[in-house]
């Protein structure tokens, strides 16, 4: 009985062999992948804008725009190779970036030429190979790909009357759309002296169609946001909360609770609602829900 299992299995054992030979012969096709030729990694910071915008009146003050690039090792001074794989926009890029001594960071200013407005412009660019690192762990990577526009503020509202629940009158301030993009400003938001700057989170928004903004309001300056879904006002340098007076009533701080149904924009309804927690001071607070007509 023994016999005859070991015979039965022979074969099957036999075909196993076969196989492990075959996988060690696959060792002779092995190649490693292409090797690093730099000691240095040099790449574009996460940090930098992928969407670049620029208004007529900021290209006429600074008509350039800089890129962040680090470098895995700070020892000595370095100078980089820059590759323009694409440029739309004709815009004037260096050849090359500088790293001073013991300096792990540094810009590239890109000047926008000849750009031609409200027309959006692919950029690529690229560390030259001998400091590209795809392997390395690092907060960037060592290309550039993003894009470039030139556009203008364009009111759309002539005065919105944004209309507290309680302690504070009406607050009157225009909004603006900018040409081309989902992006709109509150000038001197809730009477504060800062322009409060966002888009709208719909499926249905097009930026040149003014018949389809609808959707939640998302801040993209002077907010803050927490773990909990909520953001806060911030003044004009980002670094305290946005502190103002009403009509003699004060505002310490404000935070506004996003979420489904709480922070809306509608422009065929001509109405935006917020839903705030109002402090008026360290101990003093509550929730003001406001409402914007037009």
């Amino acid at each position: 009985m023994i016999c005859n299992t070991y015979f039965r299995f022979l074969p099957l054992l036999s075909i196993l062999l076969l196989g492990v030979v075959a996988c060690d012969n696959n060792d002779e096709d092995w190649a490693a992948g292409p090797a690093v030729k730099g000691t240095v990694s040099v790449y574009f910071s996460s940090e930098n804008e992928t969407a670049i915008i620029s208004t007529p009146e900021e290209f006429a003050t600074d008509p350039t725009f800089t890129l962040t690039l680090k470098r895995s090792d700070a020892m000595g001074s370095l100078t980089v190779p820059i590759e323009v794989e694409t440029n739309e926009g004709n815009f004037q890029v260096p050849n090359q970036a500088e790293f001073a001594e013991g300096v792990a960071e540094t810009s590239l200013t890109i000047n926008f030429g000849q750009i031609e407005s409200f027309k959006t412009c692919a950029l690529k660019l690229r560390v030259g190979e001998e400091y590209a690192n795809p392997y390395a762990q690092q907060d960037g990577l060592d290309y550039y790909d993003g894009t470039v526009l030139v556009s203008q503020w364009t009111k759309i509202v002539e005065n919105a009357s944004f209309a507290f629940s309680s302690l504070y009158p009406v607050v009157q301030s225009p909004i603006y759309h900018l040409e081309g993009v989902n992006r709109f400003r509150i000038e001197n938001f809730l009477g504060s002296s800062y322009d409060l700057v966002f888009r709208l989170e719909g499926a249905k928004v097009q930026a040149d169609d003014p018949a389809t903004w609808e959707g939640e309001l998302y801040p993209l300056s002077n907010a803050e946001w927490d773990e909990y879904g909520y953001w806060w006002l911030l003044n004009n340098a980002g670094d305290d909360y946005a502190t103002w007076v009403i009509s003699g009533q004060p505002i310490a701080y404000i935070e506004f609770y996003y979420e489904t149904g709480y922070s809306t924009f509608s422009n065929a309804n001509k109405m935006l609602k917020l839903t705030p927690y109002v402090y008026q001071d360290e101990a003093n607070g509550g929730w003001n829900y406001i409402t914007a007509t037009w």
